[in-house]
């Protein structure tokens, strides 16, 4: 799995896919609690190169002595937030990708 993390300001973007293609890409503003997904395409076995990854990545952890840090980080990000969130999914998010025309201007 490719997973990037950009901080933009405010935001912080996610982009996780299979390949060097995102799949996946939102947005999450903490101090507003805002989410904007910006893509969300299908993906195929998403579920097991997720469980693959974390697989991965408590192996390595376990290797190197720190399963627990690691575990209680994984166990943190799984917990329903205490706060609710605005959502926003942009209308081009789950449209089918189309190829871009160049134009000249």
């Amino acid at each position: 799995m490719n997973l990037t993390q950009e901080y933009l300001g405010g935001y912080t973007r996610f982009s996780a896919g299979s390949g060097s293609h995102a799949r996946l890409v939102i947005e999450w503003n903490e101090s507003s609690r805002h989410l904007r997904v910006l893509r969300c395409e299908p993906w195929p076995g998403a579920e097991a190169t997720i469980s693959a990854t974390v697989a991965h990545v408590r192996t390595e952890a376990r290797e190197r002595g720190i399963i627990d840090i690691v575990d209680r980080a994984l166990m943190a990000a799984c917990q329903e937030p205490t706060a609710p969130c605005r959502r926003t999914v942009l209308s081009t998010a789950m449209a089918p990708s189309q190829p871009v025309v160049a134009r000249r201007a």
